[in-house]
């Protein structure tokens, strides 16, 4: 892209996070725990006003789409912000009127100005469970690794660089299966799920030259040698017009040779699991096809064709959903952002979350087998219980179906129903800063209060993360082999540390944890007006001086 048109594209891309910036907003949420009853009403004006959704099968599990992207850049245009924007852009000499005429300045257009979308299908939620696994797992054997090779380099035996180091290096990679029986167990379940995802373009001429273009570059990746484990698609589905490539297991497992399963064995400890994992190889097939249906531009990635499905109404589709239900509020509403989480597939995603716990598992499972360290009972303890404080966090939340809508209406307006259920709020108890919100003036409030079973969870486990980091400092501090790596160095700076800073940091941490929490209660606002004032400062625009909005920040607890 040219230069001077990075700027414009930049400027529209922020229509879609600033759409109405200068205009008052609205953020409000709900919650909402009612089961969804049924679906949309097919009429003519749902069906327009929903866009491909209307294309997509009723058992989508995830959805999400923008509509009216270059409606949005030119709103933001008319704004205080926008105006502002144009003038400096002006005092460079440039002009909107003239870069909108740019060709990839109009192709980026044509891509994200109507409508974008990106859609899950059937078991996207079992699949990206499996994916949560291997990294788990890969999280648990890195960080076991990561000790075994820490210790080794305090190991006085051992050669810097040495072949066990170098060893313990190269099987890092490994370690992303870490158990390889329980990664190729994981991998024999794992498919690519059915993922659609497109634009749309009104312009015919426009449509065919990015279609024809798309599906160039993506023959282009693949090399059609009759060797290749590669198949070229060119077929037609439900009326639409498909090419494309599949990556065919088949034939990507033929390709490995005597050789190839020889080092595949040391990877994987045997050679029968080797089998095994190439026997899984060949059943799977990766592929990607793109089409057009009716003003849709549309890329398709799935293990098979067959989870590629237009339905033959509206009323087989993905409105038909009962978990579109909350969409009923909104049909006279000028919609610009839609996303959409079906029931089961939010609950088997979200149970499965977690940040540190298989960290923690894997580092106390190296420290057991190191004893370079010392006795570090204390430390493996203090990761054990950061692991399971984790767990019972994550065991506070409760999942369901999620559904947000961004619309403009005085500003532009984000509501969400369902999702989650905020552990970390407490719902029940009434609030006492909830007028702060009625102020003149107010452009964002927010007034919550925590929920002190959770917000004690987490002090605990951060605690005791806190305390294992600072005991495994003082391990390595303490070891008294001298010449090993940076040892001394790290001694005197942790000595500095801890006579200089580590007393008045753990001072803080409470006092913030525990008086701070103590004296001022759980509940909060942040206030934000714009009755700010602004003094003339050197460089800045009177225009925005004069007339923008300066926000006052202030938060009441």
């Amino acid at each position: 892209m040219k230069p001077k048109s990075t700027l414009l594209t930049v400027l529209m891309g922020a229509s879609f996070i600033l759409p109405s910036l200068g205009d008052s907003a609205t953020h409000l949420i709900k919650n909402e725990v009612t089961e969804a009853s049924a679906g949309l009403a097919m009429t003519e004006a749902v069906v327009k006003k929903m866009g491909f959704a209307a294309h997509l099968p009723k058992n989508t599990e995830g959805y999400f789409s923008i509509l009216g992207g270059y409606d949005m850049y030119q709103r933001l245009l008319k704004t205080e912000l926008g105006k502002v924007m144009s003038e400096m852009m002006a005092d460079q000499g440039e002009n909107l009127d003239e870069l909108e005429e740019i060709p990839e300045f109009q192709m980026f257009k044509a891509v994200v100005g109507e409508e974008i979308f990106a859609a899950f299908g059937d078991t996207t939620g079992d699949q990206a469970l499996n994916l949560q696994a291997i990294n788990n797992s890969a999280s648990f054997h890195q960080m076991k690794m990561m000790v075994e090779m820490a210790a080794l380099a305090m190991d006085e035996d051992s050669e810097p660089g040495g072949m066990q180091m170098q060893g313990l290096a190269m099987s890092m990679f490994g370690s992303i299966l870490g158990d390889p029986e329980a990664g190729v167990q994981i991998f024999e379940k794992s498919h690519m799920p059915p993922v659609t995802i497109g634009f749309k373009v009104s312009d015919e001429e426009m449509r065919t030259q990015i279609s024809e273009m798309m599906i160039g570059g993506v023959l282009s990746l693949f090399d059609l040698d009759e060797n290749a484990p590669f198949d070229e698609i060119e077929m037609e589905k439900d009326g639409v017009a498909l090419n494309g490539m599949t990556i065919n297991g088949k034939k990507l497992a033929d390709l490995a040779d005597e050789n190839s399963r020889q080092e595949m064995t040391e990877f994987f400890g045997s050679r029968a699991m080797v089998d095994r994992f190439l026997a899984a190889v060949a059943k799977k097939n990766l592929n990607i096809v793109i089409g057009v249906k009716e003003s849709y531009i549309i890329v398709y990635l799935g293990d098979s064709l067959d989870g590629l499905k237009f339905p033959a109404k509206p009323e087989d589709s993905l409105l038909a959903n009962e978990g579109m239900s909350f969409l009923k509020d909104y049909l006279d509403k000028d919609i610009r952002m839609l996303v959409f989480g079906e029931e089961e597939a939010m609950k088997t995603i979200g149970g499965a979350n977690e940040v540190m716990s298989s960290m923690a598992k894997g580092l106390k499972a190296g420290l057991a087998e190191a004893d370079s360290f010392g006795d570090t009972r204390d430390i493996q303890a203090l990761l054990g219980h950061v692991a399971r404080v984790e767990g019972k966090i994550f065991d506070m939340f409760e999942y369901g179906r999620t559904g947000t809508v961004a619309f403009i209406e005085d500003g532009f307006k984000i509501e969400s129903h369902g999702g989650s259920n905020l552990a970390s709020v407490d719902t029940e108890t009434a609030h006492n800063f909830a007028g702060l919100g009625d102020m003149d003036g107010v452009v964002f409030f927010r007034n919550s209060r925590s929920n002190p079973q959770f917000t004690s969870k987490l002090h605990d486990m951060m605690d005791s993360l806190g305390q294992a980091t600072y005991l495994m400092a003082s391990r390595v501090a303490d070891i008294d082999t001298e010449g090993i790596g940076d040892i001394p160095e790290f001694r005197e700076a942790f000595e500095m540390f801890d006579e200089l800073a580590a007393g008045d940091l753990k001072n803080i941490w409470e006092a913030l944890t525990t008086d701070w929490a103590q004296g001022t209660g759980d509940e909060g606002a942040l206030v934000i007006d714009t009755r700010g004032t602004l003094p003339r400062v050197p460089e800045v625009p009177g225009v925005i001086i004069e007339k923008g909005l300066i926000p006052r920040i202030a938060y009441v607890t």
